[in-house]
């Protein structure tokens, strides 16, 4: 027998380096923790409903845990994906503003 018991939404999301992003819902005040395996640059792109980008910005990350605060206090209410590529893996992760 198999229980899998999972609530609410999905802000983490694993992949080669490991990302969160919380609170997720949020009212426009997120972090963002990436934990790396190595160091390197990452591309955070975040697109609106329609897939226009509203930021593209690139960080230097080391390894081990990186946290960077996105404030998005400036958007509308609604559903981001948040795209996140370490060269060699993309991730996205959907963000919500209450």
């Amino acid at each position: 027998i198999n229980v899998d018991l999972s609530t609410g939404i999905d802000g983490a999301a694993n992949y080669s380096t490991g990302i969160s992003v919380f609170p997720n819902p949020g009212s426009g005040l997120f972090n963002l923790d990436v934990m790396m395996d190595r160091s390197a640059e990452i591309q955070v792109v975040l697109m609106d409903s329609k897939g226009s980008i509203i930021i593209d910005s690139q960080y230097n990350m080391t390894r081990g845990l990186n946290r960077r605060q996105l404030d998005l206090t400036g958007y509308p209410k609604g559903v981001y994906q948040l795209r996140v590529n370490d060269g060699l893996s993309t991730k996205t992760i959907k963000v919500v503003i209450i």
